[in-house]
């Protein structure tokens, strides 16, 4: 496993050139190659958000290429004179962290119908819009002196939440898995998001992974922490903490998925192959049926056919199968209507 390189940038000059094209080359040269990213704390912020803590961080945006956000041309107008007596230029975070920029999230109405009951359902959610990637990240909503927690995120992340909150602060834990075929090089960028004291939702430019991504069972995992204090009117604090992690997860992607029906004498009652993609939503086992055994089959890595084998019975609402979509895989369930 490989990751980009963090270091600082040691980049030589030339003497001549035209000034504004040398120094955008150089900061271009600075981000492609990798420039200091510091863990985020509300001392210091290696990614825009504000350090007195009235920003906070709720999750990632996670993305497949570079998220550069950061503001050139403010830069250049500012440290021209940097660029004119030649010589070496280190960039470091210090240098750059003024002129990092944000992505804000627009709140949008989805308009969506209920598959049980047929009833339009208007959602609303934050979306980064123009921009291809995987939101993972919760986020709350004040109205009437009520705050209601929200958590956004995508089909490609199976994920969870855990919150505890004291009279020290409150600790909120969100981690998730991103599942994705095997074969070739991923490369993942998980971009800090943060929402601010208006409850405007904003990302920034984060940290990078790339790893070969050969055989089913590889696995490389990305964390982030953040951590501010919030102190009341009589001038007691609280430490408030927030932890991010996603762990990317390779697996052999299903080319065809049976549903065996057994009953009591392990005899199949029924044997249905499918399509990954023409699974239906929900199955209603034979009256005889005491439990389902689900056969993914599958293409491994070296190119041999493999066969797994889950089991569910009649303790188990669903089952579930992967499915994938373009370049990750998704984790899908069917619904089991035992007579």
């Amino acid at each position: 496993m490989t990751e980009p390189d963090m270091t600082n940038t040691n980049i030589q000059k030339p003497g001549r050139g035209p000034l504004y094209l040398l120094a955008g080359t150089i900061l271009l040269l600075s981000f492609l190659l990798g420039t200091t990213i510091l863990p985020l704390t509300a001392k210091e912020d290696a990614n825009g958000a504000n350090p007195s803590g009235a920003d906070r961080m709720i999750g990632f945006l996670i993305t497949t290429e570079h998220l550069d956000l950061f503001d050139m041309e403010g830069y250049l107008q500012d440290h021209l004179s940097d660029f004119s007596g030649g010589g070496n230029i280190t960039l470091t975070e210090k240098d750059t962290s003024d002129y990092s920029g944000r992505l804000y999230a627009a709140l949008k109405e989805n308009d969506l119908t209920d598959p049980d009951t047929g009833e339009k359902i208007t959602k609303q959610e934050y979306v980064f819009e123009d921009v291809d990637g995987i939101p993972f990240f919760y986020y709350t909503r004040t109205s009437q002196d009520t705050t209601t927690i929200y958590k956004t995120g995508d089909e490609a992340i199976v994920g969870q939440t855990s919150i505890s909150s004291t009279a020290e602060g409150e600790n909120i834990e969100l981690t998730g898995t991103l599942y994705i075929p095997a074969g070739g090089q991923a490369e993942y960028y998980f971009n800090p998001v943060f929402q601010a004291a208006d409850e405007s939702i904003f990302a920034t430019g984060g940290n990078g992974i790339s790893f070969d991504a050969d055989a089913e069972g590889m696995a490389v995992s990305h964390k982030q922490d953040w951590e501010s204090t919030e102190t009341a009117s009589d001038g007691s604090a609280k430490i408030n903490r927030f932890s991010v992690e996603v762990t990317v997860s390779v697996i052999d992607p299903p080319q065809s998925i049976a549903i065996v029906q057994m009953n009591e004498q392990n005899e199949v009652v029924l044997h249905e192959e499918y399509d990954p993609d023409q699974i239906p939503d929900s199955i209603e086992p034979e009256a005889d049926t005491s439990y389902i055994i689900v056969e993914t089959h599958k293409k491994a890595s070296g190119g041999s056919p493999a066969v797994s084998y889950t089991l569910f019975g009649q303790e188990d609402d669903y089952l579930e199968y992967f499915l994938q979509k373009d370049d990750i895989c998704i984790r899908r369930s069917v619904q089991l209507m035992w007579k």
